[in-house]
């Protein structure tokens, strides 16, 4: 049985109310308010009206402004309004639609075009608010929709950098597709914690997830504070992408230095052992882009630039260095001067006949060998330039000399080598090939 519908009957005189009443009680329930604030009670109660009937001329709070209460309040507002008045000018019943009625009805009424307008403007509400109810619907169906769609992209941008799909000229994951790709001149940073594979033997798998989580939350931040992204995990190595300036990554690998003191300061509080971490940094041409078969994708980076940089991060341990960056990136570098580094070598990469220059950056060695490394810089560039013009007898004072300062000097130690080795053996025709395959 369908539950009747109530109407609030609002009006001051007795005999109007009967009237009503009596009309209206078979088919509705009613409720009786004699003024505005009686009826504003009832309108504002646990169980408000569906329809209201409201006469205009009241005592205190005419119907007007009754009216201009209901419809200024959010609980009241889609209640239907019908004015019963004797106020008729053309006037009085413009300014009762304009306040937002749905109707308005002259007296003396006529009782069955009463009934037929009030059954008309509920069903017109039930009407209304169905679709409400079903826009609401569609409206909560879309937010959570999109909810959905945003958390998958923010899942997914864990896997795929946001910056990466910037630079593809992508918004979100969604918009991808198989081949998308730039080419440009960007620079690659590869670094790679130190015995490693020693360091894993001595811990459980999930010791072994803990480390090098809590590494990586470190590290992660740093490049990205310094315009770059982490293209790639393998497992204790990263490989990151800086599209804007070289000396984005120059500073990203300085402050990770930074942060792998940190961690060994607070590893040590722990009982553990400290880490080094190795960086190498390349500029070049390179192309970023989405490959796979179509149904398994990923971001890739195409470049010699990448093989260089590998390189770079790989010979960090020949020479006995933190971090080395290539002639590529050190001519892109504004300002150098504002960077303590020094010359390390020529290498060749694996692959190419062309030499390249690499330089070491050393501003975050540990105090002492920062400052040895400082004071020694003069002689060790000028040991460098004996052993280039192959003058072996001054290049092995130079670096014999260095190495009393700097006795753990690895590149030192190199450069002492082949001088004493070319010294002794005499200078052969590609004795700088023979000196760059020592290396390789």
């Amino acid at each position: 049985m369908t539950q009747k519908k109530t109407i609030l009957i609002v009006d001051d005189t007795s005999d109007n109310i009967t009237l009503l009443n009596n009309l209206l009680k078979d088919d509705y329930n009613t409720k009786i308010a004699t003024n505005g604030e009686k009826a504003l009670k009832i309108v504002f109660s646990d169980t408000p009206p569906d329809l209201i009937l409201l006469d205009v001329m009241m005592p205190e709070m005419d119907g007007y402004e009754v009216c201009r209460h209901l419809k200024a309040n959010i609980a009241s507002m889609d209640i239907p309004v019908i004015f019963l008045t004797a106020k008729t000018d053309i006037e009085d019943e413009k300014k009762g639609f304009e306040l937002g009625a749905v109707d308005y009805i002259a007296k003396p009424i006529s009782p069955p075009k009463l009934l037929m307008r009030i059954s008309t403007h509920l069903q017109l509400k039930k009407a209304t608010d169905l679709l409400k109810n079903q826009n609401e619907i569609l409206e909560n169906k879309v937010f959570e929709r999109t909810r959905q769609l945003s958390m998958m992209n923010a899942a997914m941008s864990n896997f795929v950098p946001m910056e990466f799909l910037s630079e593809l000229g992508r918004t979100n994951i969604l918009e991808v597709k198989l081949g998308d790709y730039i080419y440009g001149e960007m620079s690659v940073l590869f670094s790679d914690i130190r015995s490693y594979t020693t360091l894993a033997e001595s811990m459980t798998p999930q010791d072994t997830f803990n480390f090098l989580n809590a590494y990586l939350t470190r590290i992660g931040p740093v490049i990205r504070e310094n315009h770059g992204f982490v293209n790639q995990y393998y497992g204790d190595g990263i490989m990151a992408i800086f599209p804007k300036k070289p000396e984005d990554a120059l500073l990203a690998a300085i402050r990770i230095q930074e942060k792998v003191t940190e961690y060994n300061d607070y590893r040590q509080t722990k009982g553990r052992q400290p880490i080094k971490v190795g960086i190498g940094i390349n500029t070049g041409p390179l192309m970023l882009g989405i490959i796979g078969d179509g149904r398994r994708t990923d971001t890739g980076v195409v470049a010699d630039a990448v093989n260089a940089a590998a390189r770079m991060e790989g010979l960090t341990k020949y020479y006995g260095v933190s971090i080395i960056f290539s002639d590529t990136t050190f001519a892109r570098i504004k300002d150098p001067g504002k960077y303590h580094f020094r010359f390390l070598d020529y290498v060749r990469v694996k692959g190419k006949k062309k030499e390249i220059s690499i330089y070491e950056a050393f501003s975050k060695d540990p105090a002492e060998l920062f400052e040895r490394k400082l004071k020694t810089k003069p002689l060790f560039e000028k040991g460098q330039q004996h052993y280039f013009a192959q003058e072996f007898a001054n290049a092995v004072k130079c670096f014999t000399d260095v190495l009393m300062l700097l006795p753990d000097d690895l590149t030192t130690k190199h450069y002492l080598e082949r001088s004493s080795k070319l010294l002794l053996h005499g200078v052969v025709d590609d004795w700088q090939d023979d000196r760059i395959k020592d290396h390789r």
